[in-house]
Formats: C-alpha cells, sequence, structure tokens
C-alpha cells in the first residue's frame, strides 16, 4: 500500500516521456515515431497515388512548388490556415524550400471530429464517445492518410505530425514580439514581482460535454483565486461556466470547494485583458487548456520568454517540442488538488525557482525562436518527403504535371501566393486555367534546395551596396499586439 502511495505521489507530468538524448533529439525521435505510424508508400506509384488523395480534401491541402505557395481559397480564408501561409511565407522567404505537399489540419484537436479519426484507420488508445458504429469497422480496414497537426488533444499515440502551432505566425513578426518581451522581462528582476501565479483567458460553455475539459480547469483553476488569493491571480476575461444543474456533466463534476465558489458570486473573479507586457510582472505563469476542448492554448507561446516560472496544467495534450520538456526542470505540473501546495512550495524553494528560469529561457531561446522553428519545420519536411517518397513525385516535371492534371481548376477556387525572397511581398493571383499549373511545374526549381535564381542576383547586387532595412512598421504592429491594442 505503502509503494503505491509513492508511485502515486510521484506521478509525472501526463504527457512526460524519458528523455531521449539532447532537447532537440527527443523531439527528432518523437517526429520519427510518428512518421512511422503511418504505411510507407512502397514506390513512386504509390506515392502518387498518396499525393492524389492529399489533393482532394481543399479545405486542407497546401502545395508548395518552388517559391510559390498553392491552396484553396477555402483554407486561405480560414483564419488559422491563413496563419499558417503566413509562418510558411516566412520560412520560404529565408531560404527557399523543397517542393512538398501536405494536409494541415487546424483545428486544435487534431482533427476534425472523433468519428473522423476513426474512420480513417488511425488507432485510437484513448476514449472516444462520438463515433458512429460503422466508423468503428472502418477503422479495421482504413489505410490512414498523413496529416500534420498543430497539436494533439489525446497525447502522442494520435495520428499527426506535429507542426508549430499557427499563433507563431510570420517569423520576422515573432522575433519582434519576443524581443519586446524580453525587454519589458529585462526591466523587473524576479525578487521585485508579484508572488503569484498569473493567467488570463475565457471560460465558454461548449454544447457538448465532451469538449468541456478546458473549461472545467480552468473554472477549477479560477476558484483558486477566492480560495488561495495570496497564491493565485488567476482570472477570467469572459465567465461563462458551465451551470451543474441545468447542464450536468458527470466526467466534469466540480470538486466541493469549486462548486461553492461558483455558486458565489463568480463575477467578483472577473477581470479585464492586460498586454503581453504586463505579464512580466508576476514571478510565475500558469497555462491552461484552450477553451474549446481542452487542448493546446497559444497563450504558452510567449510564456517561456516573460522571465518567470511556467506552471503547466496537467492535461495529455502535446505539441510539437513537449518531448523536451521535464516537469520539475522546465516547468511545474499542477492540478486542481495540487496546485496550492506545489506553488507554495515552490515559493519557498530557490535552487527550483533558479532552474526553472534557466529553462524556461533555453526553450524560448533553444526551441521557439524564429531559426529553431525554421529548423524544425525543414527536418520535418526533409523527412516527410523522404518517408512517402513525394520527392518522386513533386521534383519530376512530367509527373508533377500529372499529378496537377488531376486537379479540376474549375470546381476549385484556388490561390497562388508568389513569394518574392526579393522584395519579401506575397502576391496573390487565382489559378483559373490548367497552363497556369503547367508553367508552376514547368517553373518549380529541378532542386528544391537550390537557391531560387533571382535572389541569387539580388543576393549578389546587395552585396555591393547594403542598404539599412527600416523595421519600423514590423516594430509598431509587434508593439501593438504586445499591448493588448490588436486582438490575436
Amino acid at each position: 500500500m505503502r509503494l503505491l502511495l509513492g508511485v502515486a505521489v510521484a506521478q509525472a507530468w501526463l504527457p512526460q516521456r524519458p528523455l531521449n538524448g539532447s532537447w532537440t533529439h527527443s523531439i527528432e525521435a518523437e517526429l520519427d515515431r510518428s512518421l512511422r505510424q503511418y504505411a510507407r508508400p512502397a514506390d513512386a506509384a504509390a506515392a502518387f497515388e498518396l499525393a492524389k488523395q492529399l489533393l482532394a480534401d481543399p479545405y486542407r491541402f497546401v502545395l508548395i512548388l518552388g517559391d510559390t505557395l498553392i491552396a484553396d481559397t477555402r483554407l486561405v480564408f480560414n483564419k488559422k490556415g491563413m496563419h499558417h501561409l503566413e509562418f510558411v511565407k516566412s520560412i520560404i522567404e529565408r531560404r527557399g524550400h523543397e517542393n512538398v505537399l501536405y494536409s494541415y489540419e487546424w483545428n486544435a484537436d487534431g482533427y476534425r471530429s472523433e468519428d473522423q479519426l476513426v474512420r480513417e484507420g488511425c488507432p485510437t488508445p484513448f476514449d472516444l464517445t462520438r463515433i458512429k458504429p460503422r466508423s468503428w469497422a472502418l477503422q479495421q480496414t482504413q489505410v490512414p492518410m498523413p496529416r500534420f497537426v498543430i497539436a494533439k488533444r489525446h497525447g502522442y499515440d494520435q495520428c499527426g505530425l506535429l507542426v508549430p502551432n499557427c499563433y507563431f505566425d510570420d517569423l520576422k513578426r515573432w522575433r519582434h514580439v519576443t524581443k519586446l518581451i524580453r525587454g519589458e522581462a529585462s526591466n523587473r528582476t524576479f525578487e521585485s514581482r508579484d508572488d503569484r501565479a498569473f493567467w488570463r483567458g475565457s471560460i465558454r460553455t461548449q454544447p457538448e460535454c465532451a469538449d468541456e475539459g478546458g473549461n472545467y480547469a480552468r473554472t477549477q483553476a479560477v476558484a483558486l483565486s477566492q480560495t488561495h488569493p495570496s497564491l493565485f491571480d488567476v482570472k477570467c476575461l469572459d465567465c461563462d461556466v458551465r451551470n451543474e444543474v441545468a447542464k450536468p456533466c458527470p466526467a466534469y463534476a466540480f470538486d466541493e470547494e469549486t462548486a461553492s465558489v461558483i455558486k458565489g458570486d463568480f463575477s467578483m473573479l472577473h477581470a479585464p485583458h492586460i498586454g503581453k507586457a504586463l505579464y512580466a510582472k508576476y514571478k510565475y505563469q500558469l497555462n491552461l487548456p484552450g477553451s474549446v476542448s481542452g487542448s493546446y492554448s497559444r497563450n504558452l507561446n510567449h510564456l517561456w520568454s516573460v522571465g518567470s516560472a511556467v506552471l503547466l496544467w496537467d492535461a495529455p495534450f502535446v505539441e510539437f517540442y513537449y518531448p523536451a520538456l521535464r516537469d520539475g526542470e522546465t516547468h511545474v505540473s499542477v492540478a486542481r488538488v495540487d496546485a496550492a501546495g506545489k506553488l507554495a512550495a515552490l515559493r519557498g524553494d530557490r535552487v527550483l525557482q533558479q532552474k526553472l528560469l534557466t529553462n524556461a529561457e533555453r526553450v524560448s531561446e533553444e526551441l521557439l525562436c524564429p531559426a529553431c522553428l525554421e529548423a524544425y519545420w525543414r527536418t520535418l519536411i526533409d523527412r516527410y518527403r523522404r518517408y512517402f517518397r513525394l520527392d518522386r513525385v513533386l521534383d519530376d516535371r512530367v509527373t508533377l504535371q500529372r499529378l496537377l492534371d488531376t486537379l479540376d481548376v474549375e470546381a476549385l477556387q484556388l490561390v497562388a501566393l508568389d513569394v518574392s525572397t526579393k522584395w519579401k511581398l506575397v502576391q496573390p493571383r487565382f489559378i483559373t486555367s490548367r497552363d497556369q499549373l503547367v508553367a508552376l511545374a514547368d517553373a518549380a526549381t529541378a532542386d528544391p534546395r537550390a537557391t531560387p535564381a533571382p535572389a541569387r542576383a539580388w543576393r549578389a547586387k546587395r552585396r555591393k551596396k547594403k542598404a539599412p532595412v527600416d523595421e519600423d512598421v514590423a516594430r509598431r504592429a509587434a508593439k501593438k499586439w504586445l499591448r493588448g491594442v490588436v486582438p490575436v
């Protein structure tokens, strides 16, 4: 009995896995494991059929040929889709890109629906509740198609190849934002900061109980500000808390203490929005699951740069860099039952505080810096192309043209975003004829790793006379976002 109790107390953060060498090696090892979950095409013909499948979903496919991004308006005009394309655009601007075709799943869960996950043949070693009976039979016969996902709600065993979430956005803008956040953080010593854990976000009741996980965690955390006001400054911008009488959810029944806070004047725990710069007023930053379904929250992107210790609410969802994170080293994992106790202990442990601060800065500078995000993306693209043999389809002009011939241009709403490595601009144009696709295939470089010729000529010219770059516009935009002027 004592042994079992000890194991329960020592239980690690839910997504934690043994560190496999360096941080980068652990992340790449998980990427390789995720690739091996899928059947590899036996030859170029099988790879061609896979490419046709990828092109069949206009809401999600992204095709990159040289310095041109091609997608349907149904993805381009999707907010998360556009954020992702901005991210890829900024990578192309830096050093060109390999020809690639992939399916981008923008939903925070890593899938459109639980039923879709099952009927496409993905293994599901976790509990699912919204599955049609016929889909369970399909799961045994279907071969899952690879998808790029921004998070996996149910953990590493879920299908998908993890990519940076879409809210890192344009890498140049991300560099300015993190620089400004670090600048604000450097103006405050750790000792001078508020000694509480900080969080601001929204609680929005979802139509189905299965999607209430994030709001359940957020409500529990906000309630801690009333029961432990000296430890937590955790408040909601929108406080739409589920009414347990009108909408009972047995899987997410509130504990007695949280229920008591909800029955009182919960509106007292409302607080206005504050700019990202003011996060640096606090020693501890709490990250909570997303409100829509309980998957990732974009809030975590910048928390590693604030100069604070990071607390992660325990949940199974994962992002691409999570294999490098360690409870007690990069962050402290907390839950409703132990959050107050762990934070109280952390406040008195200077050694652990310093370790968390050092490693949070490492996460920011070694995993989430613009060059780090680009390096991971290029590693992913290289291994993805080779594993699924897409290089044999997209780098051969005849095969590529044959693939593009399968697209029904009239039925689609294709947009080509021509990324100029010379002027750092995107020039969108609609593709309305097959001839335009043929021209794109012809223009696709034979060596995707080579810098496009126009960019080479431009850079050679700039070496003779390099004018200073005016970054005032980008800096002003970053400052507006940082201060909360522009909602993201």
